[in-house]
C-alpha cells in the first residue's frame, strides 16, 4: 500500500483494518502517511464516522 495522503486513502485502510483484510505492508504504508487537517477534513472525518459506526 503506498502511502495514504487523502481522506479517500485512509479510509480504504482503515475499512481493511476493520475487515482483518490488513498486512505488513498495509501497516506500513499507513505509518509513514499525512493527512491535512483542513476543517472541512474534520467535519467530514467525524459526520462519516458517527454515521458508519
Amino acid at each position: 500500500m503506498n502511502p495514504p495522503n487523502t481522506y479517500a486513502e485512509w479510509a480504504a485502510g482503515c475499512d481493511r483494518l476493520l475487515k482483518g483484510d490488513c498486512d505488513e505492508e498495509t501497516l506500513e504504508g499507513m505509518e509513514t502517511g499525512s493527512l491535512e487537517w483542513l476543517r472541512i477534513t474534520h467535519i467530514f472525518f467525524f459526520d462519516c464516522r458517527k454515521n458508519r459506526y
